[in-house]
Formats: C-alpha cells, sequence, structure tokens
C-alpha cells in the first residue's frame, strides 16, 4: 500500500472512530428522563383448549356471560377503566444510569429508588421497598413477570399456606427505543373440572403484568374446557 493511500485510510478509520464514539456518547447520555404521554390499548384474544377463538360474536358473548360481578352486577373485565389506571401512574422515571433511577411522583418532593432488572421478555423496575405476601400470590404461572424474591420461609400446617415471602415492589415495563411501556392486562378467566362443570371464575383490570405464553401453549393442550380472555395495553412514557 503506498504512503498517501496508507495516510488515507488511516484518516478514514480514525473519524469512522469518533463518529461511532459521538453516537455511543449520546445514546448512553446520563440522566434520562421519561414523562407519561399515552395509554394505548390492545386488541381482545380468546383462548380454549381447541386454540384461538377469532370470532368477535363469541368473544363478546363470553364477556357479557362471564365478565360480570354477580354480587355487584358491574363489569369485571371492563376497559372502560383505562382514563383512571392512566390518572394511578402520575410520575416521572428518571434514570440515571442504565440500571439506577428514581420515580419521581407529581407534586411529591420524596423520590423513590429503584433498580432496573432485565428479565426474559420485559424489564423489572424494582423499587427499593420491601412487601410481603402469603402463598405463591405473585408466582400465578398465568402471569409472565414476577418480582425479585429476597427471602422465602416455610410455614407450618394448618395456617392454610405453604410459606410467606418478601419481595421488592415491581413495576413491570418494556424499553422501546426513546419510550418505556408500562405493561397492563385485562384478563377474564373460567376454570372448569374434569366434567366440564364450572368451578371457578376470575378476573383483573389493567394488573400490570402480561399474559405467560407458556400458559396459552399448556391451555390449549389441556383437556379442560377453560377458556382465557384477555386484553395487554400499556402507557407509554417518552424520553423529554
Amino acid at each position: 500500500m503506498k504512503k498517501n493511500q496508507l495516510n488515507k485510510w488511516l484518516y478514514l478509520t480514525f473519524i469512522s472512530f469518533i463518529i461511532a464514539s459521538c453516537s455511543s456518547d449520546n445514546s448512553d447520555n446520563y440522566p434520562k428522563t421519561f414523562v407519561k404521554h399515552e395509554f394505548v390499548r390492545g386488541n381482545i384474544k380468546m383462548f380454549t383448549n381447541k386454540g384461538e377463538v377469532t370470532d368477535s360474536k363469541l368473544i363478546g358473548k363470553f364477556i357479557e356471560q362471564y365478565g360480570n360481578n354477580p354480587y355487584t352486577s358491574s363489569q369485571v373485565f371492563s376497559v372502560k377503566n383505562d382514563e383512571e389506571t392512566f390518572k394511578i401512574y402520575n410520575f416521572e422515571l428518571l434514570f440515571n444510569s442504565i440500571e439506577k433511577g428514581n420515580i419521581n411522583y407529581i407534586n411529591e418532593k420524596k423520590p423513590i429508588k429503584f433498580n432496573l432488572i432485565s428479565e426474559d421478555g420485559y424489564q423489572n423496575i424494582s423499587i427499593r421497598d420491601t412487601l410481603k405476601s402469603l402463598g405463591n400470590k405473585y408466582e400465578t404461572p398465568i402471569y409472565k413477570c414476577i418480582p425479585k424474591i429476597i427471602s422465602k420461609k416455610n410455614l407450618p400446617r394448618g395456617t392454610g399456606f405453604s410459606y410467606k415471602q418478601t419481595y421488592l415492589r415491581p413495576l413491570y415495563i418494556n424499553k422501546s427505543n426513546n419510550e418505556i411501556h408500562i405493561l397492563l392486562v385485562n384478563l377474564l378467566k373460567t376454570k372448569h373440572n374434569i366434567n366440564n362443570k364450572l368451578i371457578g371464575i376470575s378476573s383483573n383490570t389493567n394488573l400490570n403484568n402480561k399474559i405467560n405464553p407458556d400458559y396459552i401453549s399448556r391451555l390449549k393442550k389441556s383437556n379442560y374446557r377453560d377458556t382465557l380472555v384477555y386484553q395487554e395495553s400499556y402507557i407509554v412514557f417518552k424520553q423529554q
């Protein structure tokens, strides 16, 4: 290689390195603040042991039949609570680094510190605040996201629970470019016994979580006539 060509090659290599370094510095520039922007409502999906149901009339009929609370006559599977849910998440997310930050509630001076934990298919804003539960309340196989468990203790027989556990308060999200999506799910599920008799109905409205795909796979292979209807939505936080 001639001297002039070598000098030109070294110059171009140096310029490329500088550009790449600047781009990296910009993308990793902290702190970063994310503010609440909008509620994005997902599609309603339905699954049985025969597979996915796409007929909107059948889905609507199922929700009409089972999506009402028999004690209060009010809907327990509803998308009408979106506005109220949007108000609950009244804070800003401040990232001091890629793994640490603060939740700053509007009109409150004291920030809440968190660590960001990357999991399979989601991220957990693990708040430095311990909570306690009995049994496996937060390890239900129907949901994908679980909190960071910091202690677990077996309980004696007769208590009704096999153990109690302490965990860090979670906030489940997905990061997408310059956005953060807070995960929400509406859920309505019927449970049957081996004789196809209805033995239970469960529901949640705008719970901070997502459906576990493994659960749907097991449901489609089941001999039971259980049915799952759900809607995954999210609240968008945009970087300022």
